[in-house]
C-alpha cells in the first residue's frame, strides 16, 4: 500500500495537518508538525511525504468539517487500524446530527457489547478528528465524559445543542431510568 502523503493548513489560530491517500483522509491533527509526523510514522509505518496542499477535495472536506457545516460523508482511510477500531469509527460518523449515543450503544452495535471503555479509548484518541462527531457519544448516564483542555466539555456540549440535542431532555431521561442510546 503506498505511503499517504500530508499537507498543513491554516485553519483559525492553529496549522490543521492532515494526511491522506488521494481523497481519502487517513489523519488529523492540530498542533505542533513533529507531533503529527511522530503519529503518523507510527501508524503508516514510515513519515509521510510532505505536499504543499492537499486535493482540493480534501481542504474542502477538512474546511466544512472544522466550521461545522455538516456531516462528512466522504472517503476516510482506516486500513491503517485495527478492525474494531474501524468500525467504532465508521459507527460514530453515521450518528445524525443532533443525536446522542452511548459509548455502550456504540460497543453494541460494532458487535462487541462488552467493549464500551475501548469505544471510548477509541474516541479518545481519534485520528480523524473533526470526520468523527465523537461529541455525540456520552456515557451511559448521559453525561459526557471529560475532555482535556479549558472548557472542552462546555464546548462539546454547546456543539451538541446547536445541532439540535436537548440536553435537559437526556438528563431528565436518565433520572426516569431511561437508556441514554
Amino acid at each position: 500500500m503506498t505511503l499517504p502523503r500530508y499537507s498543513t493548513l491554516p485553519f483559525g489560530g492553529d496549522p490543521v495537518h492532515v494526511a491522506y491517500r488521494g481523497e481519502a483522509i487517513a489523519l488529523v491533527a492540530t498542533g505542533e508538525e513533529s507531533a503529527f509526523l511522530a503519529r503518523a510514522t507510527a501508524a503508516f509505518g514510515a513519515p509521510p511525504p510532505c505536499d504543499p496542499a492537499p486535493p482540493q477535495g480534501v481542504a474542502l472536506r477538512l474546511a466544512r468539517a472544522l466550521m461545522d457545516e455538516a456531516d462528512d460523508d466522504g472517503p476516510v482511510d482506516l486500513a491503517w487500524m485495527t478492525p474494531f477500531q474501524r468500525r467504532v469509527l465508521e459507527i460514530v460518523r453515521s450518528i445524525p446530527r443532533g443525536a446522542v449515543r452511548s459509548y455502550g450503544w456504540v460497543a453494541e452495535t460494532a458487535g462487541y457489547p462488552r467493549a464500551a471503555r475501548a469505544v471510548g479509548s477509541t474516541l479518545a484518541g481519534n485520528a480523524l478528528g473533526p470526520l468523527v462527531p465523537c461529541h455525540r457519544v456520552r456515557r451511559a448516564d448521559g453525561s459526557a465524559a471529560p475532555w482535556p483542555g479549558p472548557g472542552a466539555t462546555a464546548a462539546r456540549d454547546d456543539r451538541l445543542t446547536r445541532e439540535g440535542a436537548d440536553l435537559e431532555l437526556l438528563a431528565w431521561l436518565h433520572k426516569q431510568g431511561s437508556s441514554a442510546s
